[in-house]
């Protein structure tokens, strides 16, 4: 059986190990990688945008004419 919290504690353990030089690397790529709250709602807006879109040209192909690209959105969002 797989173990998450033994896992995500040896990580941890094996992190304060590191050597400072490697330690200041991992802060530049946490650094990097960490997207503020601001930018997670414009990607995931810009996400949901693209979504739509697609999802209108698909509708118009698969979907019964009863349901709404909206309607479809709402539910994919939901699952």
């Amino acid at each position: 059986m797989f173990d998450l919290t033994r896992l995500t504690r040896n990580l941890a353990d094996d992190l304060t190990q590191l050597s400072p030089e490697l330690d200041q690397e991992l802060r530049k790529l946490e650094h990097i990688f960490t997207v503020d709250a601001a930018k997670l709602k414009e990607i995931t807006l810009q996400f949901e945008h693209e979504l739509r879109q697609g999802l209108s040209r698909v509708s118009r192909c698969l979907l019964p004419s009863s349901v709404s690209p909206s309607a479809f959105l709402h539910i994919y969002m939901l699952v």
